[in-house]
C-alpha cells in the first residue's frame, strides 16, 4: 500500500514536471505568433496609410491644378 501511494506521488510530480517543460517550451512559440499577428497588422496600417496618402495627395493636386486654371 505505501509502495502504490510512493509511486502514484512520483507519477504526479512527474507528470507536472512534463506540463510545465511543455508549457515552457510553447510560451516563445506564442509569443513568436503574437509577433507575426502584430508585424502583419502593422504592415496592413502601413499600407492603408499610404493608400490613404497618395488618393489624398492626388486629390490636393488635382484640386490645386483647377484651382489655378479656374482662378477668377
Amino acid at each position: 500500500m505505501m509502495i502504490n501511494k510512493l509511486h502514484n506521488s512520483n507519477f504526479i510530480q512527474v507528470l507536472i514536471k512534463k506540463a510545465i517543460n511543455d508549457m515552457i517550451k510553447f510560451i516563445p512559440e506564442l509569443f513568436f505568433s503574437l509577433r507575426k499577428i502584430i508585424f502583419k497588422h502593422f504592415l496592413m496600417i502601413d499600407a492603408i496609410q499610404r493608400i490613404l496618402l497618395k488618393s489624398s495627395s492626388n486629390i490636393r493636386h488635382k484640386f490645386a491644378k483647377y484651382t489655378e486654371t479656374n482662378v477668377i
